[in-house]
This record gives C-alpha cells, sequence and structure tokens, in this order.
C-alpha cells in the first residue's frame, strides 16, 4: 500500500510540475489595417467590431492574445461584391460582402491560412449595412475549425524546425548581458511545442540564473528604498513584492534575511505588531524550478511590455 502511495505521489508532481511550467500558449495578435485591399477606410467601430470577433474565434480555437503583441497575427481583408438599394419605405441598401481572414507571421512576411466568407448585410445605408453585414461573422461557423487548426499546425511546424535556431540566439543574447531580450524569446515558444518548449524552459532557467544576482540586488534597493522612506508597518507590506523575488542561493539573500530581521523588529518595538512575512527558505528542486519558472517569465514579460508597439503596416503584405 505504501508503495502504491509513493508512486500515486510522483505521478501527481509530475503532473502538477507539467502544469506549473506551461507559462506560455499559442497567441494570436488581431490586427485590423485603417484600409483593405480595395484602399477603403475602416471606421474606428468597424475596427473594434473586427478586433473583438477575431479574439473570440482565436480563444474558442485553442488560441489566446496575451499581455503582448506577438509575431503572430490574425487580419481581416474585406471586399465589397456588390450594392443594391430595396424599394421599401424607407428604401434600404444591401451589401454583399467577401470576408477573408489570414493567419500569418508578421516577422518572416508569411500567411500560414486563409478562409473567405460571404455574407450579407442590409441596413438604412452603406455604412450600416457594410457594418450588419461584418457582424455576421460567427466564431461557431464550421469553417474556422479547420482554419485554425491550419494556422496552428503551421505555428507549431515552424517552432519544431527553428527551435535549435531559437535557442543559439537567445543564448547569443544572454551572453552580451541581454538576459531579458532572451527570456522574451523563450517565452514566446508555445507550450504546444514540446520538445522545444522543454529544452526552452531549461534554457530559460540558466539563463535566469546568470540573471538573479543582478535582479537581487535591484529588488533589495528598491525593498530597502521602500523601508528607509517609510519604516512602518505600511512600509514593510510594500515591500514585499521586492523581497518574494530574491531566491535562496542569490549573492544578496543574506542581506535580505537581515533587512527582513531588521525590519520586523523595529515594527514589533515600536508600533507592537506582529509582521510575519518570511523570504523564500532552502526549497526542493521542485519549488525552486517552479519559482525560477514563474520569474523567469515575469522578467520577459516586463521586458516585453517596454518594447516598443509594433506599426502594423499593411503594404506590407500586398
Amino acid at each position: 500500500m505504501k508503495k502504491k502511495l509513493i508512486i500515486l505521489f510522483s505521478v501527481f508532481m509530475t503532473i502538477q510540475l507539467s502544469a506549473q511550467e506551461k507559462l506560455s500558449t499559442l497567441t494570436l495578435t488581431p490586427v485590423v489595417f485603417n484600409e483593405n485591399s480595395a484602399h477603403e477606410q475602416i471606421t474606428p467601430r468597424v475596427k473594434n467590431l473586427l478586433k473583438n470577433k477575431i479574439r473570440r474565434i482565436a480563444s474558442k480555437y485553442g488560441f489566446s492574445s496575451g499581455v503582448t503583441q506577438d509575431r503572430h497575427i490574425m487580419f481581416p481583408d474585406i471586399q465589397v461584391m456588390s450594392k443594391n438599394v430595396i424599394p421599401s419605405a424607407p428604401p434600404r441598401v444591401s451589401m454583399e460582402i467577401e470576408l477573408t481572414f489570414y493567419i500569418a507571421d508578421y516577422d518572416t512576411r508569411t500567411i500560414y491560412a486563409s478562409e473567405s466568407f460571404e455574407l450579407i448585410g442590409v441596413g438604412i445605408n452603406e455604412t450600416k449595412a457594410y457594418y450588419n453585414s461584418l457582424n455576421k461573422i460567427n466564431a461557431k461557423n464550421k469553417k474556422f475549425k479547420a482554419f485554425m487548426e491550419r494556422g496552428k499546425q503551421k505555428i507549431i511546424d515552424y517552432y519544431n524546425t527553428h527551435c535549435d535556431l531559437i535557442l543559439k540566439n537567445a543564448q547569443t543574447k544572454a551572453r552580451i548581458g541581454q538576459e531579458s531580450l532572451a527570456l522574451s524569446m523563450l517565452t514566446r515558444i508555445p507550450s504546444d511545442c514540446t520538445v522545444c518548449y522543454n529544452k526552452a524552459m531549461d534554457k530559460s532557467i540558466e539563463i535566469y540564473k546568470s540573471l538573479e544576482d543582478k535582479l537581487c540586488k535591484q529588488n533589495l534597493a528598491k525593498a530597502q528604498s521602500i523601508w528607509t522612506t517609510d519604516p512602518s508597518y505600511n512600509g514593510a507590506r510594500r515591500t514585499e513584492p521586492y523581497l518574494s523575488r530574491i531566491l535562496p542561493g542569490a549573492t544578496c539573500y543574506n542581506e535580505a534575511k537581515n533587512l527582513l530581521t531588521q525590519m520586523q523588529i523595529h515594527i514589533q518595538e515600536r508600533e507592537k505588531r506582529n509582521w510575519e512575512y518570511r523570504l523564500h527558505r532552502e526549497e526542493n528542486a521542485y519549488e525552486l524550478r517552479k519559482l525560477q519558472l514563474n520569474l523567469s517569465y515575469e522578467v520577459a514579460m516586463e521586458n516585453a511590455r517596454n518594447k516598443p508597439t509594433h506599426v502594423y503596416n499593411r503594404s506590407w503584405w500586398w
């Protein structure tokens, strides 16, 4: 019985670690250019409609938008096929539109998949008819399933084919002191690309360890600055997000422990309050790996948020 429990516990821990490590996923950035292929301007209202449609479609078929702009995008192209006035009181306009969606790699200018839909909308004028036709796009349409699967497989194939090159480039960036950029490159690899993803996670921990002492000093300095400015219970609470990023083994870990002790004694003596916060203690390999993965992901996301915003240019496609 004891042996069975040990086996079950080992399986459970393996599953939990796998779940914790899946920090990245397949992402698509919804893009709507300011004009269509006929050089007709797209109004802000139509742009918002199409972006929301793309988000719903992507979510339904296993993609996410993510917190940053990604190289893989989904964008529409609109062609007005016909316009007719319906004799009624008042007269109404009927518009037939061909809407084509594309999944593409913006960095390499490669289109991975496309699918077209014929839509008809009716409104009191051309603007209303145009909007109403586009609003008929339904994420449940069966054509989307095959389209999204084609795009997904192409993205996975790209990472599987270029995995070694991506890892090598990340290592080069880390070697010249651009660890944050290297981690961003690695965390973009989707967890669906299992083999490449696992290699990237191992590499990200390796790079994070080389960055750890630098980040340790930065986080300690921020915690010390907060405490110096506000030596109180509330000030101590504000240091927690920075102290939580300091892991055992980092060169400034003992300094962080000393600061924590000073704050606890000060609060207890001056404010007669008990502050129970503790630094990460020596963790087992499983827990330490989780922490390193989470913190390396945080570094990568911070780097991505600070990058200049993409300016998606339609002329690069046609």
